[in-house]
């Protein structure tokens, strides 16, 4: 038998029984998806990150793969989770992060409520960013702007 029928055989049996070797590597990702979410469970701890990108799933009219950003511990780490359109998620919003403090790499952006950053003087005087419910956020006009608003109820 000559080399080049020992390889088409060779071939011919990966072909057969491929999805053999898919066996391990689809157990692999799910108990790996397990071990994240307990641990996540176990060592439970929030931020909120900031979706930066996002590209479209194949197939998936609706559905993008995000990637967002948070801070833990003045370190940066990363996540990916998908989501919809549809549901008003998009690059610059803000939404909490579901992490693990003993591994911030396993986490999960939780799309339920948006989030905005708010910027207010603190008591000492200095300008601090918080993070409050964007449905919270309120909409603050110029003095002036304000004050004709005033005057126009009184006429009314």
């Amino acid at each position: 038998m000559n080399w080049f029928g020992t390889f088409e055989k060779t071939v011919q049996l990966i072909r057969d029984y491929y999805w053999i070797a898919l066996i391990p590597i689809v157990l692999w990702a799910l108990l790996e998806s397990i071990n994240k979410e307990k641990d996540i469970e176990q060592n439970f701890a929030e931020s909120y990150g900031e979706i930066y990108n996002s590209t479209s799933v194949y197939k998936k009219a609706s559905k993008n793969n995000y990637r967002y950003k948070f801070k833990y511990n003045g370190v940066e780490y990363f996540g990916s989770p998908i989501g919809s359109w549809l549901d008003g998620i998009s690059v610059g919003k803000i939404y909490k992060v579901e992490f693990s403090s003993k591994d911030p790499q396993h986490s999960r952006m939780n799309f339920e409520i948006e989030y905005s950053k708010k910027i207010i003087q603190n008591k000492e005087g200095k300008l601090d960013t918080v993070i409050i419910p964007t449905s919270e956020l309120q909409l603050e006009l110029p003095t002036d702007l304000n004050n004709r608003f005033q005057k126009l109820k009184k006429l009314n």
